[in-house]
């Protein structure tokens, strides 16, 4: 697999109908990580501090189209106890509904899922990566997350979950 950063508007936007092909075609994909979702998502950080970057996974070096993407949000925030500033990688787009993670055509998935973790792991430019919002059962995330090397240290903060008392009525 091959990763490339898309981390320009005018290259989101030329690589539509390639995101739009994968959407369709991947049974795990929901709404919120549709291509017109994350670039509502890219346009509310524009009015921030965070900055935005995806990855996108193409099967060779030579392909023309891509196979997965990893929408991210990137933000530097302040650890409040000992003053020190770190940068923080999360999903991009997420709410409180539960999320992929990532798109990827099923042929391509675990390579895909693969390959963004070691991307991940081999980049000194974030040092926590938080994903919220997944089911614990989520397979994609999970093989996500298996994929980090041991040195790497991960930790579950809880469980919640949200019900909205109108889904009883």
């Amino acid at each position: 697999m091959k990763i490339e950063i898309i981390d320009r508007i005018e290259t989101f936007e030329a690589v539509r109908e390639n995101w739009d092909n994968v959407y369709h075609q991947d049974p795990q994909a929901q709404f919120f990580i549709s291509w017109n979702w994350i670039s509502v998502a890219i346009g509310q950080l524009g009015q921030s501090q965070i900055s935005w970057l995806i990855l996108a996974a193409k099967s060779s070096s030579n392909a023309a189209d891509y196979v997965g993407f990893l929408p991210l949000a990137l933000e530097t925030n302040k650890n409040k106890e000992k003053g020190f500033f770190f940068n923080k990688l999360s999903l991009l787009g997420d709410t409180d509904v539960e999320h992929p993670g990532c798109l990827s055509l099923p042929e391509y998935e675990t390579g895909v899922v693969s390959a963004f973790a070691n991307y991940l792991q081999q980049q000194d430019f974030w040092s926590v990566l938080s994903i919220s919002n997944v089911s614990q059962t989520n397979k994609r995330i999970d093989r996500f997350l298996k994929s980090f090397d041991s040195a790497f240290k991960t930790q579950t903060l809880g469980s919640d979950s949200y019900q909205n008392p109108l889904d009883n009525i």
